[in-house]
Parts: structure tokens; C-alpha cells; sequence
């Protein structure tokens, strides 16, 4: 059976980016099938809308990428009112929010993570602000791609200087949503992204999963054979707790406490 990667959170700056240029070579030594790849999300620093700049910044990201399409891509914080045609991608498989989706038969719930916490008001704001249908007009036809897109890299460093209110909680949050709705919608595996720390660990529902960060020192997920491994990236080493089966039924390891989140 085949072999899905789950990625995240690698929050690429464009071709100048070393980080940039190791994801790359990492896609490129992938076995290239429909299907193999799942984003979920913040892959990019800064994406949205029709940017010009930001689609030649990433243009090698999105040429390693269409060697997997047709791919789900989960938008993040950071990329966001995707365009379908430049990644390549039809409509559906780009999802704005939570999912739930049949990979290699079995049932995932998938959401990038950000806004879970309901405290978290100043990112809920900043979102709502970003999508609204003046920004969007403006953001598309009217200021300079090259502009937007080296503010959003500005305005992106200056946010990780401080924590935003709110976020303190992000991880137990994120988790606590996670279990109910897997138990509501009968998934059989939880996967998120955004805290930047790899997680895979049993709960009553069934496993839940965070990839981590695809930068260098950081980790992915891969689905093979009806088992979840966290591996180095992008060297692919096997993490703790080693590859474990998405079984439902076993519930009696419980899930460790969340790690502390880190800006983002």
C-alpha cells in the first residue's frame, strides 16, 4: 500500500529560504503518487489570494507539490484563500477549515489548529479582518503583490516577538476539540497542525497526531499500512513512540500532557 505524508508549519520565506531548498529536495526524493502528500497548513510564510509574488517565491515548493496532485491542502493562518489553479490543485481539495476524509480507507479528522481557543480573540479578529470583502479587494486588485508580500513577512516576525493573548492554552485546546469531534464524526485518528510540536499519542477516541514542523530538526507524519509513525525531518527517522496501529479500541495508554506552544 501506498505512503502518505502528513506536513506542516514549515512557514517558507520564498527562494532565499535554506529551509526552503531542503523541503524541496525532501519532496523531490518522494515516491511521486496522487494523493502522497497532505498539507496542513502554514506550509508557506505568507500565501493568499491571486499574490503573484508569493506563487514565484514558492514556485519550487509548488512544481515538488503538483508531482503528488491531486493533494489536500488544509489552509493555515499564514496561507489562506488559496487559488486552486496555483497549486494545482481543483477546488475541493483545498479546505478552509476542519475535515473529515478517507485516507487509505481509514477516517481523519483534519484542521490546522488555529482559533480552537476560545480566548484567542486577537488572532479570531485578525483573521476576520484579512477575509473581510474590502481587505480581500485590496489585497487582490489594488496594492502591489511585491508589497503585500513583503509586509506579510514584516508583520509575520514582528507578531513572533511577543504572545498574543490567548494562545497560552492553544495545545489543550486543540486536543480537547480534536477528541470530541473525532468521537462525534466517527474518525478513527485526529491530525493537527500549528502548535510546531510533534505529537502522536493514544486517547480514548483513537490516535491524535500533529506532524510538526518540516524544518530541518523538525518532523513529519507518514500513514502506511494502517499505522501512524512520526519521523525526523527530513532525514525520516523513526520518533517516540515508534509507528502505532489507528485503532479506536485500544484505550488504555493515555494522552500526555501538551507541550507548551511557541509563537507562531
Amino acid at each position: 500500500m501506498s505512503t502518505v505524508v502528513f506536513l506542516a508549519d514549515a512557514h517558507l520565506r520564498g527562494r532565499g529560504d535554506r529551509n526552503q531548498r531542503v523541503l524541496v529536495e525532501f519532496l523531490r526524493s518522494r515516491r511521486a503518487e496522487p494523493g502522497g502528500i497532505v498539507v496542513l497548513g502554514d506550509l508557506f510564510e505568507y500565501f493568499a489570494g491571486r499574490s503573484r509574488r508569493a506563487a514565484a517565491e514558492y514556485a519550487p515548493v509548488i512544481e515538488a507539490l503538483r508531482r503528488f496532485a491531486p493533494f489536500h491542502y488544509l489552509e493555515g493562518n499564514h496561507d489562506f484563500d488559496l487559488c486552486p489553479p496555483a497549486l494545482f490543485l481543483p477546488p475541493q481539495f483545498i479546505h478552509p477549515g476542519p475535515v473529515c476524509l478517507s485516507v487509505q480507507g481509514v477516517r481523519l479528522l483534519l484542521r490546522h489548529g488555529d482559533r480552537v481557543a476560545p480566548g484567542d480573540l486577537g488572532t479570531r479578529a485578525l483573521r476576520a479582518a484579512l477575509q473581510s470583502r474590502a481587505l480581500r479587494w485590496l489585497r487582490d486588485r489594488v496594492l502591489p503583490d511585491s508589497g503585500v508580500f513583503e509586509f506579510a513577512m514584516r508583520f509575520a516576525d514582528f507578531s513572533r516577538r511577543g504572545i498574543w493573548p490567548g494562545r497560552g492554552r492553544e495545545a489543550t485546546e486543540i486536543q480537547r476539540w480534536m477528541r470530541r469531534e473525532m468521537k462525534t464524526q466517527g474518525a478513527r485518528a485526529g491530525v493537527f497542525a500549528h502548535t510546531h510540536q510533534g505529537l502522536l499519542a493514544r486517547a480514548p477516541e483513537g490516535l491524535l497526531a500533529n506532524p510538526g514542523r518540516a524544518t530541518p530538526g523538525g518532523s513529519y507524519l507518514e500513514l502506511a499500512s494502517g499505522h501512524m509513525t512520526l519521523r525526523s525531518f527530513p532525514e525520516g527517522n523513526i520518533l517516540h513512540p515508534g509507528p502505532l496501529p489507528i485503532d479506536p479500541s485500544c484505550r488504555t495508554t493515555p494522552t500526555p500532557p501538551p507541550p507548551s506552544t511557541t509563537n507562531r
